[in-house]
């Protein structure tokens, strides 16, 4: 049922048109609304562009407003208060479900309404075919899926820019795990107060973190825990609704509404899902990590410490104003043992108090759980008996902490005040929490005793075997399975609950983008990564090429090649190379000196090394009478220069039909002129090919641009290198002005198209805008996309949210999409989408 929002004012237009809010109505920016057709059975919809208050008495000169200048305040002014809203005019569907614009405004005071779903999901359906769509959200307010033509970007190119990251968060609580492998200390600690460190007060966005050497437990593809790169750290305004997942040990995380997690039905496949698909899943397992292995610290502590640690942090108090921890124990006999162990200075209070005098014990203490990855786990005395400090402290601290409590299937009882930190450390261990309580953690026993009694590290895949048996029939009751790597942990529930914070956080983790928090895995992948893993599922399926500059896609289902294999076998050697890579410009005397003398090696078949460079250089100069000091300062930079490194010399052609998805890897090295002659090549190749197969038709391939701006900036924005002076640049920007036409499509993905060459923007026919709030970047999309209006709803966009159009859109007018993560005329023989069908 339609309801009444507002009544059509007079002085609208086709184009636009103003209605007054009734009272009470909720309306606001970015909404759709619908109107009748002043002569036709249809509905005309709109969207909300400005929401206006009005109030005649608080106008200037009004009798309200003259008497709050005196500091008296008029209750009777909010009954005039009214909003208009300003709506631009989306259009209709006709007869045949063709698009088509308003012909005249309807009739003023025409009811305003909402929407019903039956007509959301008649206007946004679209007559048009796409030639391969792939889902990748849903339009912003409705429940009408949002796709996007593969096929359409093979032939007319995307350009993607913003914040294509964002979104994806957890809340300030969540518990990560650190691995700082400068300091060589591992901790466990709340992301909000890691990732606070990175901003100023009131900032947020996103920080590069990349050489601060700081790691995370992610998981791999194989699902086995690794310690993987932070890239960056991620906040921003808590403006989502927040979803505490639970699973049936009773592990929990709280994550924004569009936040993956890591699940798998059966651990056979792992997806990648929110909070709102696992409602619709029927029988779902998150993922936590199984037996870790733990890197050794590197600070110096004291290894005969480890007994009175583990003793302390279990009955021990501390001040980080004093030296002293204060231990109560029913006993303190074994106490001042191993105090003096330790060598350390005590007093005895009373049968019951010990105190102890160590500051390096304190410093210990005030790292809570944290101190046992301090400790080393391996440690030889003289004697040579290894005294294995961390786990003597392990085993001290569970004595005290996990008394003959038993639970129904045998499970022990460890009490302890900070429990999700606790269930962290159990993780780390390999120890199985089967239950959680208020200040309890129930743990498997067979798994406490082969992981920290007998020894403090067994091989997961022994333990894992024996779990498979009889012996894990009682976690399976407990919805627990055990693999060799992880556990699976099967979600009881999905719930909204309210969050107070103000901000919410995320990680950016080299190769897997998935981290652990609080005890499972979750995971952060940007829109390009989503949309090739669900064009990975198509039939047929696209080839895609990935220019990956930051080492993003290497974990990926693609195949990744490091950008050097595209490198010719025997170098990069031409004239034009050699001279820019010693740094000469073109049409200087040095350039064409060096360039003829190569031309002539190259005719007479001379081998091109540094010696025969240096004859050929003199001879020619002797020809062309050029002065000695541009020829001694030419030898001297051949002689000191880095003539480059022989490559792998494959095709990229072949490789690419080959392969569905291809990653070339930039980040291995910082050698900017290799990078730039290799993507030059590799797009000069494509192009020519392209070209050749147009009448074959058994072509067709996406060109991913990842931090464009890098290789194709405006000039002179240049970040790193020259990409124009190597002509990496030109190539990119030739290939997009006429490559289109022959099924080889780019995506081209930035930040900041500010910094990108507007021509290449230009010649973009779909685009995807997510959040962008600098003025310059704002002014790049609307000028050089050339369509108006879209500024405004750019900085305004909330997190994973895209303003979508173009070509490759099924719906003729820019439209917000929360994402989860016609084709031109064809110069080419066939449509793309059968160009793949013959590439296999």
């Amino acid at each position: 049922m339609r309801e009444i929002v507002g009544y059509v004012m007079s002085k609208s237009n086709p184009r636009r048109i103003t209605f007054v809010a009734v009272k009470g109505a909720r309306v606001g920016v970015g909404s759709y609304y619908v109107v009748k057709h002043p002569w036709k059975k249809v509905m005309v919809f709109l969207r909300a562009v400005d929401v206006v208050t009005v109030n005649e008495e608080l106008d200037v000169g009004g009798s309200a407003l003259i008497a709050s200048s005196s500091g008296l305040l008029a209750d009777y002014t909010a009954e005039l208060e009214y909003l208009v809203v300003v709506c631009e005019v989306l259009g209709y569907r006709d007869d045949m479900g063709n698009m088509r614009f308003l012909e005249a405004p309807p009739s003023t005071l025409s009811p305003v309404m909402t929407p019903t779903d039956s007509d959301v999901a008649r206007f946004f359906s679209s007559a048009k075919k796409l030639g391969l769509p792939v889902t990748i959200g849903r339009v912003k307010g409705t429940r009408v899926p949002f796709s996007l033509d593969i096929s359409a970007i093979s032939t007319g190119h995307m350009f993607v820019t913003g914040m294509t990251r964002s979104g994806k968060s957890v809340t300030r609580d969540t518990l990560i795990v650190l691995y700082d492998s400068k300091e060589g200390r591992i901790r466990i600690t709340p992301i909000g107060s890691f990732v606070d460190g990175f901003f100023s007060n009131g900032e947020e966005g996103v920080k590069d973190v990349t050489g601060r050497g700081l790691y995370t437990l992610s998981l791999d593809a194989h699902l086995k825990p690794r310690w993987s790169k932070i890239k960056r750290v991620i906040r921003h305004r808590a403006d989502k609704r927040i979803y505490k997942v639970t699973t049936a040990s009773g592990k929990s995380v709280k994550v924004t509404e569009d936040h993956s997690l890591l699940v798998t039905i059966d651990g056979s496949s792992v997806s990648a899902v929110t909070p709102k698909d696992l409602l619709l899943m029927k029988r779902k397992y998150l993922i936590s990590p199984w037996n870790v292995q733990l890197p050794e610290p590197k600070g110096e502590v004291n290894p005969y410490i480890a007994r009175l640690l583990g003793i302390s942090l279990a009955n021990g108090i501390s001040s980080p104003r004093y030296p002293w921890v204060y231990i109560f124990e029913d006993s303190v006999g074994e106490a001042i043992y191993a105090a003096e162990e330790a060598g350390l200075d005590y007093r005895v209070e009373n049968k019951n108090l010990l105190a102890v005098r160590s500051e390096e014990l304190t410093q210990l203490m005030l790292e809570g759980l944290n101190a046992f990855f301090h400790l080393p786990t391996s440690y030889v005395h003289f004697t040579g008996i290894d005294l294995q400090p961390r786990k003597v402290a392990l085993m001290e601290f569970f004595y005290r902490t996990s008394p003959p409590v038993w639970g129904e299937l045998g499970e022990k009882a460890v009490f302890y005040n900070d429990v999700n930190r606790l269930i962290m450390l159990l993780n780390l261990l390999g120890i199985i929490v089967t239950g959680v309580g208020e200040n309890v953690v129930w743990i498997d026993p067979v798994s406490f005793e082969l992981s920290v009694m007998r020894s403090y590290r067994e091989d997961g895949r022994v333990v894992s075997r024996y779990y498979r048996g009889s012996a894990g029939s009682s976690l399976r009751d407990k919805d627990l399975i055990v693999m060799d790597n992880v556990i699976l942990e099967r979600v009881v529930s999905v719930e909204e609950v309210p969050y107070a914070g103000k901000y919410v956080y995320d990680l950016s983790v080299d190769m897997d983008e998935n981290f652990l928090a609080n005890g499972v895995f979750v995971h952060n992948s940007s829109f390009v990564s989503t949309l090739l893993s669900k064009a990975s599922q198509l039939n047929p399926r696209p080839h895609f090429l990935v220019f990956d500059r930051r080492g993003e896609y290497v974990n990926g289902r693609g195949r990744v090649f490091d950008y050097s294999s595209f490198i010719p076998a025997e170098g990069y050697v031409s004239p034009h190379d050699v001279a820019t890579r010693l740094g000469l410009k073109p049409n200087s005397t040095a350039y064409l000196l060096l360039t003829s003398a190569l031309n002539d090696m190259f005719e007479r078949g001379d081998e091109l090394d540094r010696e025969g460079m240096i004859r050929a250089v003199r001879r020619t100069a002797r020809e062309l009478r050029v002065k000695p000091s541009v020829l001694s300062d030419l030898e001297a930079r051949l002689r000191r220069a880095s003539l480059g490194r022989k490559g792998g010399g494959l095709d990229v052609v072949e490789v690419v039909r080959e392969n569905p998805l291809t990653i070339v890897d930039f980040s291995t090295d910082a050698r900017y002129d290799d990078q730039f002659r290799v993507v030059r090549d590799v797009v000069r190749r494509l192009t020519n090919y392209a070209v050749e197969r147009r009448s074959h038709g058994d072509f067709a391939l996406i060109v991913v641009v990842e931090e464009a701006q890098y290789l194709i900036p405006e000039r002179g924005y240049n970040l790193v290198g020259d990409p124009y002076e190597v002509g990496a640049a030109q190539a990119i920007i030739e290939a997009v002005s006429q490559a289109g036409g022959y099924n080889l499509g780019f995506v081209i993905v930035t930040q900041r198209p500010a910094y990108v060459a507007k021509n290449v923007i230009s010649q973009a026919n779909t685009v995807v805008a997510f959040r962008l709030r600098n003025g310059n970047d704002q002014e790049a999309v609307e000028r050089y996309t050339e369509v108006e209006g879209v500024r405004e709803f750019l900085p305004g966009l909330a997190d994973h949210e895209a303003l979508i159009w173009g070509m490759a859109s099924p719906i003729q007018f820019p439209v917000v999409v929360e994402t989860e993560v016609v084709s031109f005329p064809s110069k080419a023989k066939n449509r793309p989408e059968e160009a793949w069908k013959k590439m296999g």
